[in-house]
């Protein structure tokens, strides 16, 4: 079983919400735990956030692609945008770092670090790819009856 949803959004704050929300939504509907959803619900927050306010300078204009990917037993979230800056600063593992040593845009780059096993940074081309992946402890399972179910009534 593997699903993926896709979700491009400007680059302006106010649409980050809308890839978080749909992120957290499909995890939810594989059954993850709750926590967990919320958890990688803020690295999705988290990293656009950075991405829009230190790379692009919240300047509207810019697609960023965001992409959810669960499988069996990982989830796999890839943000993707173009970016003039050929460095990728913004990120770097701060796990080691005490937290109240932590610079701006440091926190954001520690909880990122401590929720998700793995987090990469590429450049390809003249975009920025920045790919989150958390292992599964169980197989993430489709919901039962997870249609939605009607609200009205028949007449």
């Amino acid at each position: 079983m593997e699903r993926d949803i896709v979700i491009e959004i400007d680059s302006v704050t106010e649409e980050v919400t809308l890839a978080c929300v749909a992120a957290n939504a499909l995890f939810a509907h594989y059954s993850l735990p709750k926590l967990l959803c919320y958890q990688m619900e803020l690295c999705v927050d988290e990293i656009l956030n950075n991405i829009i306010e230190h790379d692009l300078h919240f300047v509207p204009g810019t697609r960023i692609r965001v992409q959810v990917h669960i499988a069996d037993r990982a989830a796999r979230i890839c943000i993707r945008y173009r970016s003039a800056q050929p460095e990728l600063g913004p990120w770097k593992d701060r796990r080691d770092a005490p937290a109240g040593a932590l610079p701006e845009r440091g926190f954001g780059c520690f909880l990122v670090a401590e929720i998700m096993d793995r987090v990469t940074v590429a450049r390809d081309g003249d975009h920025n790819v920045f790919t989150l992946t958390k292992t599964l402890a169980r197989p993430a399972v489709r919901k039962l009856g997870a249609r939605r179910q009607s609200t009205e009534h028949e007449s």
